[in-house]
Order: C-alpha cells, then structure tokens, then sequence
C-alpha cells in the first residue's frame, strides 16, 4: 500500500491530510505441479526399496550440425543429466514410500532398484525421457518414455517449482 502524505492550506492554517492510495499485489504462480503422490499408511522397514539412479545418459549428438539443429549446449545437457537425476530422487523421497534414495555414479549392488533414463529432447519447453526400472536380479519393471510441456507461466519471476515437476 502506497502512503502519500499531502500538505494542505487552509484559510484557518495550516493542516495534515493523509491519503492512502493505490494496492499492491503479489502473485503466486504454480506451473505444471502435480504433487506427489504420500505414502498413507506406513511400512514395515523391511517393505521398503532402496533405490539408486544413475545420472541420466545426455544423448548428445556427435555432429555440430546436429547439435546446432537440435539447439543442443553440451555442458547444459551433462548438466541436466545431474539435475534431473537428482531432482527425481528429492520428489522419491518426499513421497515416504520408499527406503534410501540415492543418486550413484554408476548402477550399485547394494539397492533393490535401479533407474536409468535417457534424455530424449530438453529444450525448456518440452522434456522427453526414457526412464528404464530394473531390479537387482536383473528384471525390467519399468521401460518408459515420459513427456512434459512446460507451462507458459513456467519461468515468469516468482515461479517457485520446477516446469517439469509433474513429469518426476
């Protein structure tokens, strides 16, 4: 709220008016959230799956005609392999419906599930990975492409959570 402070005379003096005036907002603007979804009840422990994910494979295209066409920044692309690994792993976690969630360098014996993905387009409108599930005795649970498209409000300056939240 703006306070403007006016000074006004009058024929017996001097006096104070105040006039408040003017609003001011602040908006709030959530893009593509889809929340995960909580555990309802809990687990024994022994329920419970460790999980490692292996930073997705960045498919980074070995000509510079292709990286060019497809609008490709390799140290973005390795960097996104990072962020999405990771950012997959925090929204696990907060569901409660797993054990230990772990970003790995490399596929580990010691988890019960492995994921691995590989991004497919990232462009900052549109997300496509293939994310791949296996089991520590070597069975596919899951071998998937997922497909996300930022909203238009996605990058607007008080935007919060991530464009591709609903995709994790």
């Amino acid at each position: 709220m703006l306070l403007t402070i006016k000074k006004v005379s009058t024929a017996a003096g001097l006096g104070l008016s105040l006039a408040l005036s003017g609003c001011s907002t602040t908006e709030y603007v959530q893009a593509n959230v889809t929340p995960a979804k909580q555990a309802q009840y809990e687990l024994p422990i022994h329920h419970y799956m460790d999980i490692g994910i292996v930073p997705f494979d960045p498919n980074i295209p070995t000509t510079e005609e292709e990286l060019e066409k497809q609008l490709i920044i390799p140290d973005v692309r390795r960097a996104e392999t990072q962020f999405l690994a990771y950012h997959l792993k925090d929204t696990m976690e907060q569901t409660g419906n797993w054990g230990a969630v772990r970003v790995t360098p490399t596929p580990s014996q010691a988890v019960d599930l492995h994921i691995t993905g590989r991004i497919e387009v990232s462009d900052g409108e549109m997300l496509i990975v293939t994310v791949s599930v296996i089991d520590a005795t070597g069975q596919v649970w899951l071998d998937k492409e997922y497909k996300d498209q930022a909203s238009k409000f996605s990058y607007e300056k008080d935007v919060r959570d991530d464009p591709f939240q609903d995709l994790y």
